[in-house]
């Protein structure tokens, strides 16, 4: 796991190379290592040593003849038998890192070639160095990050959106276009970063750049659901055989190895095929006693039945409010998922035994697992109502005391027709909010949606919304800068080919039963427990922010809020924003989650006022 960095054209020098290079330490703090061709053409990484621990496999990597170099940040499950294949074609090696296979495969196979034979989690860049040419690639579900910065002769590249900034000072401005999709979502979505000017690579695409310009290519699509049809039988054993084989590939490491267990079903199958292996693994669970949410008593009660070396961490209360004011230069855009602080005091306190973790995440994704998509039918008949809005306003009087009516009521009225009004039933600001909070004027970019099925079966649309932008953008963009803050790398074995090309071509009748999802895992898994009751429903840890924002955070709050701050920055309806605040304060409302959100743009934009790029780099 490491950062990869580079740039291609005449406003970069190596300077600023090593500027990007040092925001992105923290993923790579073991070796570094550069290639500069010329001054206006040079790549970077910085290592985190996991497989071959040797100076040999520091990066770059070049073929034979070095006309082609390489950085990669990820693993490479299937390097060994690319590597015998490509030793039988007489390809020769200089180490035994499993990175090192992708700088040979291109040379073999070309890039459409290599990528198609690529079992893993990565992002890289290979430099063809006599055309001055770059191939950008990004892993199939996007568990790898990569951004751009593209111009009419001028690219650049790095692992983290911070690192752009750091080679571009005073050049990036704030796309507000793009903001107006994170307080839809609470993170960034799509291909745009929110920066103007800087971009995201899509999972599953790669791109080549050299100065005649930039081509943009997908090289794989999730399989359609209901085009693989297997007898329970068949698919539990197929299930079994990937997801033995996947964690396996996950364990193959020579620094120490442990697995995240929660009380849900895909850590805790997880856990069970890794305690399979043979030597007793450990097991991490964040701990906040007495907290509602706190899994750590049913994490221990699996972990037991399982044999592993359970290690809860507990976090008190402060420990986690102190996290807050580092979000912002974590995550270098906006971002308002707040169980991104328990992920990052988790990641923290397991880097201080172990170096790789196994992690559970996908699961809800490709086997329908979220409560949510009971709410499919809502957003059937929202699509008929849409046409009838009389009748939303007289649902509202008729059903004063229903709390879920009133809600969905006044989603409809500000709803439109087109499919981001739709889905997002859970959108954190919904459109008639947007007119009364903000000032500017805001224009909806469709694109991340453009790639969706049509909507004649909302289920199916909703699910692939999550697998190709709520998984990379909000669910994978919080692991991995939680892990990678401090230098952790964390593996994902339901991701994997041999879980994922069985999850997701399967019907959604097969997934989900009633209000029952995840279906064939939590069957898997109760085999695999030989324990009726298995582990208990998962609670998922969401900090107490109501709480917080009325207490410890209040001051914070009243800050980043202040109709002074608001007023200056022109964005935000001072007015709206105070009703808001003093709802909540009162405890006439509970409005955390809209607070949220604006208090993480705040602290965000706040992070902006400086060009100084050390102040972007993470304390140690």
């Amino acid at each position: 796991m490491c950062g990869i960095i580079g740039y291609n054209g005449t406003v970069f020098t190596p300077d600023l190379l090593r500027r990007g290079m040092k925001i992105l330490s923290h993923r790579g703090p073991d070796a570094s290592g550069e290639y500069i061709n010329s001054p206006d053409i040079a790549i970077g990484h910085l290592r985190l040593s996991v497989i071959d621990l040797s100076e040999a496999a520091n990066q770059p990597f070049f073929n034979e003849d070095r006309s082609l170099a390489m950085v990669a940040n990820g693993e490479i499950y299937n390097f060994g038998n690319l590597r015998k294949i490509l030793l039988a074609k007489g390809h020769v090696f200089v180490s035994v890192s499993d990175c090192e296979v992708i700088v040979h495969g291109f040379e073999e196979w070309g890039i459409e070639g290599l990528l198609s034979r690529l079992e893993g989690m990565y992002a890289f860049c290979i430099m063809d160095i006599s055309a001055k040419r770059f191939y950008l690639a990004r892993d199939r579900f996007g568990i790898k990050p990569l951004y751009y910065w593209n111009s009419a002769c001028c690219f650049s590249f790095a692992s983290e959106i911070q690192a752009l900034r750091a080679m571009l000072p005073g050049i990036l401005d704030i796309d507000y276009t793009v903001a107006a999709d994170f307080f839809t979502f609470g993170y960034v979505p799509g291909e745009n970063a929110i920066y103007k000017g800087c971009q995201v690579l899509r999972p599953g695409h790669y791109l080549s750049w050299d100065k005649t310009g930039l081509l943009i290519q997908r090289y794989w699509t999730p399989p359609e659901r209901g085009s693989l049809n297997l007898s329970e039988g068949d698919l539990l054993d197929g299930l079994d055989a990937g997801l033995k084989k996947c964690v396996a590939s996950c364990f193959v490491s020579d620094r120490p190895v442990g697995v995240f267990l929660s009380s849900g079903v895909d850590s805790s199958l997880v856990a069970a095929y890794a305690a399979e292996l043979g030597s007793k693994i450990k097991t991490f669970t964040v701990s906040f006693p007495g907290s509602p949410g706190d899994e750590s008593a049913a994490a221990a009660g699996i972990a037991a039945r399982l044999g592993t070396e359970h290690c809860p961490l507990p976090c008190d209360e402060a420990e986690a409010l102190a996290i807050v004011s580092e979000l912002p230069l974590i995550y270098g855009e906006p971002f308002a998922d707040s169980s991104a602080i328990p992920s990052i005091l988790l990641c923290r306190n397991a880097r201080k035994s172990i170096v790789v973790a196994l992690s559970g995440d996908g699961g809800d994704e490709l086997a329908l697992g979220y409560s949510s998509y009971e709410n499919a039918w809502k957003a059937r008949l929202m699509r008929v109502l849409n046409r009838m809005m009389p009748v939303s306003w007289v649902c509202g009087p008729v059903f004063p005391g229903d709390s879920r009516v009133k809600k969905l009521m006044s989603f409809i009225r500000g709803a439109d027709s087109t499919l981001t009004s739709i889905l997002p039933i859970s959108a954190i600001f919904k459109g008639f909010q947007y007119r009364s909070l903000f000032q500017r004027e805001w224009i909806y970019d469709n694109s991340a949606w453009s790639r969706l099925p049509d909507l004649s079966d909302i289920l199916h649309c909703w699910n692939m919304s999550d697998v190709m932008q709520y998984l990379p953008d909000s669910v994978l963009t919080k692991l991995d800068r939680a892990s990678m803050r401090f230098s952790l790398e964390v593996r994902i074995p339901l991701l994997e080919l041999g879980v994922a090309n069985i999850l997701l071509p399967l019907h959604k009748k097969v997934l989900r039963r009633g209000k029952i999802g995840k279906v064939p895992l939590r069957n898997l898994l109760s085999k695999k427990l030989a324990d009726a009751e298995g582990p208990k429903t998962k609670l998922g840890f969401s900090p107490p922010i109501a709480r917080w924002l009325r207490e410890g955070l209040k001051p914070l709050l009243l800050d980043m809020l202040s109709p002074v701050r608001l007023k200056e920055e022109g964005l935000l309806n001072c007015s709206e924003a105070e009703r808001l605040i003093d709802e909540h304060l009162s405890g006439r409302k509970d409005n955390h989650q809209f607070l949220w959100t604006l208090l993480m743009w705040e602290m965000w934009r706040d992070s902006q006022k400086t060009n100084n790029y050390e102040s972007l780099i993470l304390p140690e």
